[in-house]
């Protein structure tokens, strides 16, 4: 754990821990209603720049970026923070300009 950052995993097997001040993001592959989603790790998000508050990291499906795979059974996974308010309600991907998809939620984190 990190400084004084905590990560509460959602899905069992969530692949993501706290390192110091970032939050590290393992790879992993999501099946959903038989199609995979696949996540090209590691990534780091930079846990300084966020303001103290809870976050619920979501996987995503990646619209934005274009993928070489001529397998159409795979598809790209993004990993997004956002908010979690004080009545423990997390904003929604799909409120955001970028076109996205909610999958699935890898857990809370909580920024101290």
């Amino acid at each position: 754990m990190g400084v004084g950052h905590e990560f509460i995993p959602g899905l069992a097997g969530a692949p993501c821990s706290v390192v110091g001040d970032r939050l590290v993001i393992r790879s992993f592959v999501l099946v959903r209603d038989g199609q995979r989603y696949v996540h090209h790790g590691p990534q780091e998000l930079d846990l300084s720049v966020l303001a103290r508050g809870s976050y619920r990291i979501w996987v995503i499906q990646d619209f934005d970026t274009e993928s070489c795979n001529p397998d159409l059974g795979c598809s790209l996974a993004r990993v997004c923070a956002l908010p979690v308010d004080r009545y423990r309600h997390s904003v929604s991907p799909t409120h955001f300009p970028m076109e996205s998809r909610p999958l699935d939620y890898l857990g809370v984190l909580v920024v101290r």
